[in-house]
């Protein structure tokens, strides 16, 4: 059954939505001329334990006045925003370590996903800004990864952590028709011995094609442990990488393309389709990797350690 119990922190209203699945978080301001950066830096322990205890907290009717102030808010809660490197879908950097959410057309439906769990390091949070919202459409839904990984079976769970999840993606060069991104603006440089020591220092295998196209190769976390609670997590992104998350059309298009044995590449992030103009901003902050380990430790079928990047 679900049910809204109403909290009061200073300056602020709090909404708990909770439910026998879910539980969220809407703060509201009591006061509509309170800015967000100005509430949130003196108050960053409080939703920093509601984070922990919800694992999404909704910010509503404070002032945001524009990126700026979004990047504000942002660096009060992590004064460290991460840059976005090994990029997978389209996306503009608008400066200060804010970005926009993916650019896919506004018909494409995003599935949920964690971010850049395609690797093996990745943002601890992340934070969301809609600046315009769409005038119909364009939400961003969310799920709980761990009841997601409790829905899983189990002989899957253990499958995929004694094999790991390889990521095999093929990249374009700028200027050139293909598909995917171009390694340009994947990897943030035009210089190729650039990218081949990033693929090195990341345990990447990487493989110089003709007409200056590029393949990777890597294998990552099928489960990651979560840093708080350390329950072993279902983390990787193979549901978007494969094939069989594409459209029948754009499927049948990548058949032509690709001969048998070749790869497809494909990535993408949550949303729903959406109508009129919509943007929408995203900063990271946190990385996994500075915890001290690249990736948790995997279980196997008999529930051995089998594998630790």
């Amino acid at each position: 059954m679900d049910q809204t119990i109403g909290q009061s922190v200073p300056g602020a209203r709090v909404q708990v939505q909770a439910s026998s699945s879910n539980c969220s978080l809407v703060v509201e301001p009591k006061d509509r001329a309170l800015g967000l950066a100005d509430w949130s830096k003196p108050n960053r322990d409080q939703i920093s334990n509601w984070l922990q205890a919800s694992g999404a907290v909704l910010f509503r009717g404070f002032i945001v006045d524009g990126q700026s102030a979004f990047a504000n808010f942002a660096k009060s809660l992590s004064p460290s925003l991460s840059e976005y490197v090994y990029r997978s879908t389209p996306r503009t950097h608008l400066g200060q370590m804010i970005y926009t959410a993916t650019e896919y057309p506004p018909k494409a439906t995003i599935p949920l996903h964690n971010e850049n769990s395609y690797q093996r390091d990745w943002p601890l949070s992340l934070m969301f800004y809609c600046q315009q919202p769409a005038l119909e459409g364009g939400d961003t839904p969310l799920a709980r990864t761990n009841l997601v990984t409790s829905q899983i079976p189990g002989y899957i769970r253990d499958k995929f952590c004694s094999l790991g999840v390889m990521y095999i993606r093929n990249y374009r060069s700028e200027g050139t028709p293909g598909l995917d991104l171009p390694w340009q603006t994947v990897f943030q440089t035009t210089d190729g011995k650039i990218v081949e020591k990033y693929c090195s220092d990341h345990e990447i295998e990487s493989e110089w094609l003709g007409n200056g196209r590029l393949r990777t190769r890597q294998v990552c976390q099928a489960m990651a442990e979560h840093p708080s609670s350390k329950k072993l997590l279902w983390f990787n992104q193979a549901h978007l990488f494969h094939v069989s998350s594409l459209d029948p059309q754009t499927q049948e298009a990548l058949k032509k393309t690709f001969k048998k044995g070749e790869d497809f590449p494909r990535a993408s992030f949550g949303r729903t389709p959406f109508s009129g103009p919509r943007k929408l901003l995203v900063a990271m902050a946190g990385s996994f990797a500075e915890l001290g380990a690249m990736v948790a430790p995997a279980l196997g079928t008999s529930g051995e350690k089998v594998n630790s990047y």
